[in-house]
């Protein structure tokens, strides 16, 4: 949004990590007024506000604001950069993570930020994991066992084994730090919004399948090296309404009613046309890490067990056309496990290529030839 006043209508159409975390800047920010986002409707089955619980996209990006974490990643490099820890030492067998605080930082209840809180945060989530292993955010705790506090500002994180994306897992908004009043209450209240975080803004109410609501918070002034603004918000507040009829959501945008629109699914070309031609501004930006997380039953002697057959799957398909049909002719075409945005991403268009003939061959192969069996 930077450069751009608040009133201008800004459009995403797919995904930005930072939609709640820039502000407008300079002579064109508007200190004093309230962001209006509409996201569809969330599931309450599913939808957590507990950063360590989120799987949900849409509330990770909100909770960004109001939880952080002990480290963030530049976004262009990949380089885990300093945030709630200034510095960090890992020992040189990977299972000891040393991390020295900042001195200057409270959550928004007063309570100040130092090695007690992180090992709380820490602790807190590794007990839950162990309850409940699919919690979304167990994945980022592989390995850990638990933490020692060194000082008041220095915590060492023990792992029981190396894991080479622990550092990497410190910054994501999944093992974010909340307040140890809020590790206090029960799993329940904290996924209904019960959290206390150190962020710019304060969770002021949640309503699920209705709305939330973001206030600024007063005295903030510890982002990480990745945000532009380093002080308060020049916003007051941020509205967000879950709304699940997608014509709705797009003419509550064409009318002004609300200034993002953040749909699930990208845009059909004619809503994108439409939307080009009330000057509306959009971006898109896939997320880094893995394309589709997809687990295929390859046991015992189910179908995908085989290799040959996973791989004859894999050239069945045929990417392109099923974007440009479903989507729209721009909707990019995966070209390899991880997206394009992920660091160190490496192309590997060739081995997803359409070859029909190529699946056949491998289903031949695999001992499909004269069977009984319909090919899709």
């Amino acid at each position: 949004m930077t450069g751009r006043p608040l009133l201008t209508r800004l459009l995403f159409a797919a995904v930005t990590a930072t939609l709640l975390g820039c502000s407008p800047s300079g002579q064109d920010s508007q200190a004093g007024k309230t962001l209006k986002v509409t996201f569809f409707r969330d599931n309450t089955t599913l939808v957590s506000l507990d950063p360590f619980q989120v799987y949900w996209l849409e509330h990770r990006v909100v909770l960004r604001n109001v939880a952080e974490s002990l480290t963030d990643q530049e976004p262009q490099t990949g380089n885990i950069i300093p945030w709630l820890a200034e510095r960090w030492d890992v020992s040189e067998n990977a299972l000891e993570y040393t991390f020295h605080l900042r001195k200057d930082v409270t959550f928004s209840n007063g309570t100040r930020f130092d090695a007690q809180a992180v090992k709380t945060a820490y602790d807190t989530n590794k007990a839950f994991a162990d309850q409940l292993p699919a919690t979304f955010g167990a994945t980022y705790l592989k390995g850990y066992d638990h933490a020692q506090v060194l000082d008041d500002f220095t915590v060492k994180l023990v792992l029981a084994k190396p894991n080479a994306g622990f550092l990497q897992a410190t910054s994501t908004t999944n093992l974010a730090i909340l307040a140890p009043q809020s590790y206090a209450l029960s799993v329940k209240e904290r996924s209904l919004g019960a959290i206390i975080g150190t962020g710019p803004f304060v969770l002021e109410r949640y309503t699920p399948e209705s709305g939330l609501r973001l206030t600024k918070r007063k005295g903030y002034a510890w982002p990480s090296a990745n945000a532009q603004n380093k002080g308060e918000a020049h916003l007051d507040a941020v509205d967000v309404s879950y709304v699940p009829e997608e014509s709705v959501r797009n003419g509550q945008f064409v009318q002004g009613q609300v200034d993002i629109l953040w749909p699930r699914n990208p845009f059909s070309e004619v809503d994108l046309n439409l939307f080009k031609s009330r000057g509306a501004t959009i971006q898109s930006r896939s997320l880094p890490g893995p394309a589709l997380n997809m687990y295929p039953n390859t046991r015992g002697n189910r179908i995908l067990a085989d290799r040959q057959v996973r791989l004859a799957l894999q050239k069945a398909i045929d990417r392109k056309t099923y974007a440009a049909t479903v989507y729209n002719p721009q909707f990019p075409v995966v070209s390899g496990i991880y997206d394009v945005t992920t660091p160190f991403y490496k192309n590997q268009a060739d081995k997803l290529a359409y070859d029909p003939q190529g699946a056949e061959r491998l289903l031949d192969e695999a001992g499909w030839l004269g069977k009984k069996c319909r090919r899709l």
